[in-house]
């Protein structure tokens, strides 16, 4: 027969290894959870990104064929820039997708 300190000790062993498995199960749900979370609003931000891109794209080609049409001589360095810009921002968008895994 066991004294009345073992049983307390195998006792108190057990609920700490029954913690210990429960905190464990918590964090995964908990990781689980802001992965999917983060995945979610990377997709939005992607999405926005994206349509961001689309309307400059349609200002910068205004702006570039204004100037084309008004005679600028320095019409094809504004285009080299605006094209330039865009390709940065589509390269930076792509790169923030891959990153966040979508």
């Amino acid at each position: 027969m066991k004294n009345r300190g073992e049983k307390f000790a195998v006792i108190v062993i057990f609920y700490i290894l029954q913690t210990i498995n429960l905190n464990a199960q918590d964090a995964m749900s908990f990781l689980n959870e802001a992965n999917a979370q983060i995945r979610t609003v990377g997709s939005l931000i992607y999405q926005i990104v994206i349509a961001v891109l689309s309307i400059i794209a349609i200002v910068s080609l205004i702006t570039v064929g204004i100037k084309l049409y008004s005679g600028d001589q320095e019409s094809a360095n504004k285009a080299l820039g605006w094209c330039g810009g865009m390709v940065f921002c589509i390269i930076a968008a792509l790169v923030l997708k891959n990153f966040i895994g979508l």
